[in-house]
């Protein structure tokens, strides 16, 4: 099986799950699927992977969905979800450039997945809708400059 069979493969049995056990998460997980590329060509794989981590573990409606991206960008990169961080903080220059190319790489099947199988269109779900106001601005992703979805 070539690698993109295997990205592929990943991300569908990965979406199907959703479609089948948590089709309420579909929402949150498509429009995760879709800002995950954004955050790391604006703040870089380790900022993203930080920030997915924080909201696995913080209280809100999405939190399952970001602790299954989580999940899923372990997957691609080969290591254990609760080994993630460490990986992404670890890699000399080179590493860390491959596992960014990598993920990029894979991820195109995601949101593929999040528009074919979920329903979810690129900017369709607004993922500061979930934190109050007054943290939105702080807390809508790991955004250094611009909008980064």
């Amino acid at each position: 099986m070539s690698r993109q069979q295997e990205f592929m493969h990943q991300a569908l049995e990965r979406v199907q799950t959703i479609v089948t056990q948590r089709p309420e998460q579909r929402k949150a997980f498509g429009g995760i699927c879709h800002a995950v590329p954004g955050w790391i060509q604006t703040n870089g794989l380790a900022e993203t992977v930080v920030f997915i981590a924080a909201k696995g573990a913080s209280p809100g409606a999405s939190r399952w969905a970001y602790t299954e991206i989580s999940a899923a960008i372990a997957g691609v990169l080969g290591v254990e979800p609760t080994d993630l961080v460490g990986r992404v903080a670890g890699p000399d220059m080179q590493g860390y450039m491959i596992d960014t190319l990598t993920l990029l790489d894979a991820w195109v099947y995601y949101k593929r997945f999040a528009v074919s199988m979920l329903g979810v269109q690129p900017g369709e779900v607004d993922l500061a809708s979930e934190v109050p106001e007054e943290a939105a601005a702080d807390d809508a992703g790991p955004v250094v400059q611009g909008g980064g979805a």
